[in-house]
């Protein structure tokens, strides 16, 4: 969970716990997962998080600046030097790998490979999904009906093979109904107009990570602030 890294209780209960375990941590451009964690609380229904009242991100107007200025912890949650200082102090070193989010896009197989060799786990499986965008959040079906039945279609799917009925769906499916109902969705589908990042505002945010960038470019020996255009 990515609540783990803002929470001050969770390294000792960890550490605790699991003395010896190893930990895997993937981080990003603060400024752009601050805009993420913006934009996923305008598309949640419900939150497990209290700090945040997900009507205000509902309200048309309320801006990424808005929400900055009311929710600071979307600031405060991107400073990864801090956070991760916490597990440096209880853990080993070599028992803590951090993934540059921006370095798994670009190079997928290369890091999977590292992590394999971190775990020490075999490392010459290439899971199949590697390549491939799960869950694009820049398109949706241009009818709510349209949405709601092919969200039913999947859960019946899955219920059918949960309880044994699997042959049924793999002979609709060889009958080429499964690729015909996928066709069909991807026609219905369109494009969402993104919402993008002011510069003016990235500058500013850029500048608010800056001394917590550069203390976490000298925890792992490594430029981010270059990385990240800061």
């Amino acid at each position: 969970s990515v609540q783990y890294i803002y929470d001050e209780n969770t390294p000792h209960i960890i550490k605790k716990h699991f003395p010896n375990t190893k930990l895997i941590a993937i981080i990003r451009d603060p400024v752009e997962r601050a805009f993420s964690e913006y934009k996923l609380m305008k598309n949640l229904k419900i939150t497990m998080d209290s700090s945040y009242n997900l009507k205000y991100f509902k309200k048309k107007g309320f801006s990424f600046e808005k929400a900055l200025k009311k929710y600071p912890q979307l600031i405060r949650n991107g400073k990864y030097g801090e956070q991760l200082n916490k597990y440096y102090k209880l853990f080993p070193k070599e028992n803590i790998k951090i993934i540059i989010y921006e370095d798994f896009i670009n190079s997928p197989e290369k890091i999977i490979k590292e992590l394999y060799n971190f775990l020490e786990v075999n490392q010459e499986y290439v899971p199949p999904s590697l390549n491939k965008r799960i869950h694009a959040s820049d398109k949706k079906l241009k009818s709510k009906n349209l949405n709601i039945l092919f969200k039913t279609i999947e859960k019946l799917s899955l219920m059918m093979r949960k309880i044994g009925f699997s042959f049924i769906i793999n002979n609709l499916n060889k009958i080429g109904i499964g690729k015909t109902l996928e066709n069909y969705e991807k026609k219905q589908r369109k494009t969402i107009k993104k919402e993008i990042i002011d510069e003016k505002t990235k500058k500013i945010l850029h500048t608010k990570y800056l001394k917590d960038i550069q203390n976490l470019s000298n925890l792992l020996n490594k430029d981010l602030a270059e990385k990240w255009k800061i």
